[in-house]
């Protein structure tokens, strides 16, 4: 009879037997087939026979078992947390990549999730995965959108979870996390520079950078140094155009975006004052001419309009010091006051 359908074995008819009593080959070989049937229905040690239905364990576990090498083996506990079956290695290319992974497989499987080190970041919008060479796949984010170029950091753990068409990017960096239309509430830190390619726009405060050293409240109006400001642009403290020096040649160069005050020092003899570029206007712009031995002149640009319509004669002494103002309306500049000779 073998095995009753609980596990459980019992002798067949005529067992046990009584001392004394003769063995019959009727006997015998009945319970030696009963015994056959049951051992060939069970599990042999080394493996050569194979299960027909599930084996309950009972709440026990298999212990001390092997690592898988196939995908038909199931994994040790320490595989799984180790995350060596999905951890890929070999990982070469940006834009190009290939990898191989642990356990060798014929196809890609939706839901699959695969880890790697990137070997560089991506210099492309098309980035594809090849993994054991079972054909390459793009990988996109945030569902089917092509990745931006550096969405993989060089030297980052990437992460892709395939969804039957291609690798979706799992490991956003926090630039491509942000996507459009994000409403930011609290504090927000970056750790890289915040770098965009429409208008940065909101509501009272948005710009705020410290403790109000600079505001934008909801009407527009922006404030250095104060969170009420009373104009366009209010500024709470000091405002001014550091002095630039410029270089010293016989048509000298002011570039007046780099700076609205300049000083001019004498080198050499007699110079022309060339005409300034990047003018703006409305601005005002000021200028220091200090001469080495002294007795040096200027020849001024015709964009220099001066009072009176007269060119001023800068001071001849040694080291002298003249100074000048000018407004401008954006191609010339007008003198708006001078002091020769200071000292």
């Amino acid at each position: 009879m073998a095995r009753n359908g609980s596990g459980t074995y019992s002798l067949p008819a005529g067992n046990p037997v009584t001392t004394g009593t003769t063995i019959s080959s009727t006997w015998a070989n009945s319970t030696l087939n009963d015994l056959s049937s049951a051992m060939t229905a069970s599990l042999a040690y080394d493996g050569q026979t194979t299960p027909v239905a599930n084996l309950p364990m009972g709440g026990y576990v298999h212990t001390n078992v092997g690592l898988a090498t196939v995908r038909t083996n199931y994994p040790s506990a320490g595989q799984v947390q180790d995350g060596t079956l999905t951890y890929l290695t070999s990982v070469s290319g940006t834009d190009t990549i290939t990898a191989t992974a642990p356990i060798s497989m014929s196809a890609y499987a939706t839901g699959q999730v695969f880890r790697f080190i990137s070997a560089g970041a991506n210099t492309t919008t098309s980035v594809t995965l090849n993994i054991n060479s079972i054909g390459a796949k793009n990988i996109t984010k945030n569902g089917t959108t092509a990745l931006a170029i550096g969405d993989i950091v060089s030297g980052s753990i990437v992460e892709v979870v395939y969804d039957g068409t291609e690798f979706q990017l799992t490991s956003l960096s926090s630039a491509s996390l942000l996507g459009s239309n994000n409403t930011w509430t609290g504090t927000n830190s970056f750790t890289n520079a915040l770098s965009y390619t429409t208008t940065l726009t909101g509501g009272t405060g948005i710009i705020a950078i410290g403790t109000n050293q600079i505001y934008k409240d909801a009407t527009g109006k922006v404030g250095l140094g104060t969170a009420s400001p009373a104009a366009k642009l209010a500024v709470v403290g000091t405002g001014y155009s550091p002095n630039i020096t410029l270089t010293d040649a016989s048509t000298i160069a002011w570039d007046t975006s780099t700076g609205q005050t300049a000083t001019f020092t004498f080198v050499s003899t007699n110079r022309t004052m060339g005409a300034p570029t990047n003018l703006v206007n409305g601005a005002f712009y000021a200028l220091a001419v200090i001469q080495n031995a002294g007795s040096n002149t200027i020849t001024w640009d015709t964009v220099f309009k001066w009072a009176n319509g007269t060119a001023p004669t800068l001071s001849t002494a040694a080291s002298a010091k003249d100074y000048f103002v000018f407004r401008s309306d954006g191609t010339n500049l007008y003198e708006q006051g001078r002091s020769l000779g200071v000292a």
